[in-house]
């Protein structure tokens, strides 16, 4: 099946679903917003000229020109206008002159149910209906649409001649004698796909299979399809985040789960129950930036298929990257630091790209080591981690690089901010854009860069200045020091050392 492609027919799913089952209940708009002007409107067009300029949109605009009022309703739902996007979309022509139901409403009832059979191995709601009855087959509402299916993931059905006869459209007296011989009944046992091969045998074409079902769907109520697919364009993300986190084999459901809560700030009781009825799937899937963004619907442009394979190939790289800091003889803070660190930067610098698309694993793993480098670049620079921890606190290290300054003439005045600058969004030493003091919350002083005063200590500096006439460096920089023994002297206290 050719289905429409990417964003295209998520649009369509969501005007599928706003749409009626083929009234004009959402129309009941004037027709004529303008009567007794003067104004010439496309309304004031001819019935053919509207349908040559209807034929240029695709599914998606046509729906939408169709809900504005009555009178585009009545003529975007010409069968001629349907019938090429229901070829181009299923592969199979549209036999309006024997069909029963329109091209319209034949396009979204197997638009419909394409949709939610392709969502079947996440689709709980949909597994209800078809799995609830086993070893007996389902309800025939939903054996009808089974019939346009060459695989399906059931046991061999067993009815009567009769309703073989009345669903798949087969002649009884074309069945093999052997078989009308070892019925029971009446009865016959035989694959979905053995019973999908005699329709197409029986029929001549697939076309005429499509047909056959729409015509013996004409008098059905579809009410219950209509339900399952509004559930399904609420749920999809949550669905198959749902399936894909717990649906693992055992080998690697167990992988999965330690990358996902590797050095991860979580909750014990709420992870306790991972996997259960009891899970709270919202929490976890906010403990990622990543997986927080696909629960909402974002990556990919709402594609939930796209989305979640960015969301695996993410975790593979997570993988790698463990395993790469777990080789190196690092202390058990530095690992989780370089680790949030490096996830924090690839997750910036990729955002805007997996909104977009499908963000494959080399890419990841690519911007990854890229990043890692230039946090171990940082980290070497601040020497301990009480100096990476406060250049952590930094405006520049939370948020995007904005208000850079021009590049100093001399590069070798490049300092610790405009080393993170580089660090994180891109740079390079000696190469990047410098970062003024000022703005990153840096002062420079004898002993190399530091961190500036906060404000009230700035003020208080300002007064005493002021009053005595020191100058404003060295006034900074005595109250830096004095800062820093502070902050020592109450460490020690607190780790018992005096």
């Amino acid at each position: 099946m050719a289905l429409l492609n990417g964003r295209w027919e998520r649009e369509l799913q969501e005007q599928i679903s706003l749409l009626s089952a083929g009234s004009a209940e959402s129309s009941e708009q004037p027709e004529h917003l303008g009567t007794g002007l003067t104004r010439i409107g496309l309304l004031h067009l001819s019935d053919e000229v509207l349908i040559l300029i209807l034929r240029q949109l695709d599914p998606v605009s046509l729906l939408r020109v169709g809900s504005t009022c009555r009178t585009m309703f009545r003529i975007c739902s010409c069968s001629s206008l349907w019938t090429p996007h229901f070829q181009a979309s299923f592969g199979v022509p549209f036999a309006a002159a024997t069909c029963s139901v329109s091209a319209k409403d034949g396009f979204r009832l197997i638009f419909m149910w394409r949709t939610l059979y392709k969502s079947l191995h996440f689709n709980r709601s949909l597994q209800e209906k078809l799995f609830a009855e086993i070893p007996f087959p389902p309800d025939k509402y939903w054996i009808q649409w089974l019939v346009l299916e060459e695989t399906v993931p059931l046991p061999p059905v067993r009815l009567a001649f009769g309703e073989i006869e009345t669903l798949w459209g087969i002649q009884t007296d074309l069945l093999e004698r052997k078989e009308q011989e070892t019925a029971d009944e009446g009865t016959l046992t035989l694959e979905w796909s053995e019973l999908h091969r005699r329709a197409l045998q029986q029929h001549g074409s697939l076309a005429v299979v499509f047909q056959h079902v729409l015509n013996q769907h004409e008098p059905s109520d579809h009410r219950e399809l209509e339900d399952l697919f509004y559930q399904y364009r609420r749920h999809r993300f949550h669905w198959f985040f749902s399936y894909w986190l717990f649906r693992q084999p055992a080998p690697l459901d167990r992988q999965l789960r330690t990358i996902y809560l590797q050095w991860r700030p979580h909750s014990r009781r709420k992870v306790s129950s991972w996997g259960s009825a009891l899970c709270d799937v919202r929490y976890l899937a906010s403990l990622h930036q990543v997986t927080a963004d696909y629960w909402r619907g974002r990556l990919a442009c709402g594609d939930e298929a796209a989305g979640i394979q960015t969301v695996e190939n993410y975790f593979s790289m997570c993988k790698s990257l463990v395993a790469w800091i777990l080789g190196r003889g690092w202390g058990g803070l530095k690992r989780k630091k370089v680790y949030e660190d490096t996830l924090r930067g690839v997750y910036r610098l990729l955002r805007r790209e997996m909104l977009d698309s499908l963000v494959e694993r080399d890419r990841f793993w690519q911007v990854a080591k890229m990043q890692m480098c230039r946090v171990c670049t940082l980290a070497e620079t601040a020497i301990n981690y009480v100096n990476w921890k406060m250049i952590e606190t930094l405006p520049y290290y939370k948020r995007p690089a904005r208000g850079l300054c021009e590049r100093p003439a001399d590069p070798g005045t490049l300092a610790l901010p405009a080393l993170w600058a580089a660090a994180v969004h891109g740079g390079s030493e000696g190469h990047g854009p410098a970062v003024c003091p000022r703005q990153s919350g840096l002062l420079r002083c004898p002993g190399g860069w530091r961190a500036a005063s906060p404000p009230w200590l700035v003020n208080l500096g300002a007064g005493v200045r002021q009053a005595h006439g020191i100058p404003r460096r060295q006034l900074e920089v005595t109250f830096i020091q004095l800062f820093d023994l502070i902050f020592y002297i109450v460490s020690f206290t607190m780790l018992g050392f005096f």
